[in-house]
């Protein structure tokens, strides 16, 4: 399995965590997120594909399909969040 790890912000203005353009392939999170770089507290949306996409693949799912899972940068280790926070997410509008 492969995962497509992306950094998510929160919107100006708004309470919706939107997909950046930093995003990264790799077979395990932890190398994803090392390699975009993360502090604490911060939010990656995953999104698992069974092929290796190529980078514009990549962004394209990132923008335009609802994320596996999320998870949140606690002491330099990241950590899954619970389901329910997947509502709160959308892609932005270029998807």
């Amino acid at each position: 399995m492969t995962h497509i790890v992306a950094k998510l912000k929160l919107e100006a203005g708004g309470d919706d965590l939107v997909v950046t353009d930093e995003i990264k392939v790799a077979n395990k999170i932890e190398d994803a997120v090392n390699r975009i770089g993360a502090w604490n507290g911060e939010v990656f949306a995953v999104w698992d594909v069974e092929e290796r996409p190529n980078p514009a693949e990549a962004e394209a799912i990132a923008q335009g399909v609802r994320p596996t899972s999320l998870w949140v940068i606690s002491g330099e280790m990241p950590f899954q969040i619970e389901d329910r926070y997947l509502e709160t997410v959308r892609q932005d509008g270029r998807g």
